[in-house]
């Protein structure tokens, strides 16, 4: 038995459409361009550097060491030491909230712009009350 598009499908296959298009303009309009990269090795905050420095940079791992490379505001993991390499495959990165991650050397590489460069308050971020 042959199934016949009924009216309905090409309504909603439109919908989704319209949708999918509507979120795209959405990302696209409220992207922001990154002003530094932040490191972190197991958590914690060991540099910042800003995308318009450009170079290379040794990033000393749990388990090894990384390559991290900035030139024309992007960055990029050119060497890692870590069995998979992985994160030398996740490209470059320039708008904030992107990221690189090594897993087996435990580093994280986070785009962040100017306003998202805050500095530690007492104010719990995850109920709001103050930290004891």
């Amino acid at each position: 038995m042959k199934r016949q598009t009924v009216r309905g499908d090409v309504f909603l296959i439109g919908l989704l459409i319209l949708a999918g298009l509507l979120i795209g303009l959405v990302l696209l309009l409220t992207k922001n361009d990154g002003t530094y990269v932040e490191i972190r090795v197991t958590g914690a905050e060991t540099r910042r550097i800003p995308l318009s420095e450009s170079g290379s940079y040794e990033i000393e791992g749990v388990n090894g060491t990384n390559v991290l490379v900035i030139e024309n505001g992007r960055a990029h993991m050119e060497e890692a030491s870590c069995p998979d390499g992985v994160c030398m495959g996740m490209g470059e990165i320039d708008t904030s909230g992107q990221s690189i991650i090594c897993l087996p050397n435990e580093i994280v590489v986070v785009v962040m712009d100017a306003s998202s460069g805050e500095e530690e308050s007492d104010i719990d971020a995850v109920t709001g009350g103050k930290q004891s």
